[in-house]
C-alpha cells in the first residue's frame, strides 16, 4: 500500500509555479470544478473532487480526497484541503493553506500562512523531528503548497510553450517535506478521452526529494521510478484531464470523469 500513498501524494501535487510573485503576463484565470477517479489496473483506488476559482486579486481552491474499495482495508485515507491567495494583478503575496487529513486512524492538521515572503506554520499533532528532519527555512522560501500547484503547473506549461522551452521545475512544500517537481514538455498530441480523440499537451513529471524525508521514505524512493505523464487540455484552460504512470507494469491512472455545472458541487462532503 506504499504505492497507493505515493500515488495520492503525487496526484495532489500534480493536480494542484506561481510563486508568490507570479508572471506579470498571465494565462486565462482558472474556473474549474471536477471529479477525478484513480485506478490501478482498472481497480478503483479513490476519488478526488476539486474546485478552483481565480481572479487577478484572489484565488480559492478546495480539494477532497477519499480512498475506496479494497484499499480501505489497508490504508484508508481522507482529506479536506483548502488554499486561498490574495493580492493584485495575478500576484498573491498572502496565501493560506490548510489541510485536515486522516490516514488509517491517525488524524492530522497542517496550516501554512505566507505573508509578504514570511511563512508561519501550525501542525497538530506537532512534528517532533525525532525521525523526520526539519526543512530549513531558506529552502521553503520559493516553494508553494500542494494545492496552489494547480495554478503553478498551468503557468509553467503556458510559459514553457510561450518561450519555446521544454522543461521547468517547481518546489512544493507540504508542511513536512520539500519536493522538486521536474516537468518536461513533450508537445501536442491526442488521446482517446470520453470516447473521442481529444487534443492534449503532453508533459512528463519526475520528482526529487529535497528535504524533510525520513530514512524509511528515502529508502523506499526509487530515483528510476517511472515518469508520471500529465495530459493537459489543449485550450486556454490547460486543465489536466488524465494522469498516468505504471507500477509493476500495471497502469496507474487518475482521470477527469466529470465537470460540475454552475451551482453544482464537485466536492465529496469531507470536513
Amino acid at each position: 500500500m506504499v504505492m497507493k500513498r505515493r500515488f495520492f501524494n503525487i496526484l495532489v501535487i500534480t493536480l494542484l509555479y506561481p510563486c508568490h510573485a507570479w508572471a506579470e503576463e498571465a494565462l486565462a484565470p482558472v474556473n474549474f470544478k471536477g471529479i477525478y477517479e484513480c485506478r490501478f489496473g482498472g481497480i478503483p483506488l479513490g476519488t478526488m473532487g476539486i474546485e478552483a476559482m481565480q481572479t487577478p486579486e484572489h484565488y480559492a481552491i478546495t480539494a477532497d480526497i477519499a480512498s475506496s474499495g479494497l484499499v480501505n482495508l489497508f490504508v484508508k485515507h481522507r482529506s479536506h484541503t483548502t488554499a486561498e491567495g490574495s493580492g493584485g494583478h495575478f500576484s498573491y503575496p498572502q496565501i493560506t493553506y490548510e489541510t485536515h487529513y486522516q490516514t488509517k486512524k491517525k488524524k492530522h492538521y497542517i496550516k501554512l500562512m505566507y505573508k509578504d515572503g514570511l511563512l508561519e506554520e501550525e501542525q497538530i499533532p506537532p512534528e517532533t523531528h525525532a525521525k523526520r528532519p526539519e526543512v530549513p527555512s531558506r529552502m521553503k522560501k520559493d516553494a508553494i503548497d500542494p494545492l496552489s500547484f494547480l495554478l503553478g503547473m498551468r503557468q509553467g506549461v503556458w510559459e514553457a510553450q510561450k518561450n519555446r522551452k521544454n522543461a521547468f521545475s517547481i518546489n512544493v512544500y507540504d508542511g513536512n517535506r520539500l519536493t522538486q517537481a521536474d516537468f518536461s514538455i513533450e508537445g501536442r498530441t491526442a488521446i482517446h478521452y470520453n470516447g473521442v480523440k481529444t487534443p492534449v499537451i503532453k508533459a512528463g513529471l519526475r520528482r526529487k526529494l529535497l528535504a524533510g524525508f525520513t530514512d524509511s521514505e528515502l529508502a523506499d524512493f526509487d530515483p528510476r521510478e517511472p515518469t508520471l505523464t500529465v495530459y493537459f487540455s489543449d485550450d486556454e484552460r490547460l486543465i489536466p484531464i488524465k494522469v498516468e504512470t505504471t507500477f509493476l507494469l500495471t497502469p496507474l491512472t487518475a482521470t477527469l470523469v466529470k465537470e460540475c455545472r454552475t451551482g453544482e458541487s464537485c466536492l465529496l462532503g469531507l470536513q
